[in-house]
């Protein structure tokens, strides 16, 4: 059987990356949907911690304030966040 890995998740395994910076605001939704309810928001320059990489494009994160929510991790040219 063939699995295929998200690039974002594999980046992440590869590299022992567990936290990233966000390069702009960027919504944070209560569950892995981009019509979901908003959990809040991560602005430019906070620091997140992931907390799980989903098989799809999103990654579960805590924020200072929040309890956790869902980022979508598409991040074109690293437009939206770098890992720290």
């Amino acid at each position: 059987m063939l699995y295929i890995i998200n690039y974002i998740y594999l980046e992440l395994i590869c590299q022992s990356y567990f936290a990233a910076e966000a390069l702009e605001s960027m919504n944070v939704r209560e569950n892995k949907n981009v019509s979901g309810t908003p959990a809040g928001v991560v602005y430019t320059g906070q620091r997140v911690e992931i907390l799980e990489m989903m098989e799809s494009v999103w990654m579960k994160i805590v924020w200072p304030g929040s309890v956790d929510g869902y980022a979508f991790t598409s991040n074109v040219k690293g437009k939206y966040y770098r890992y720290v």
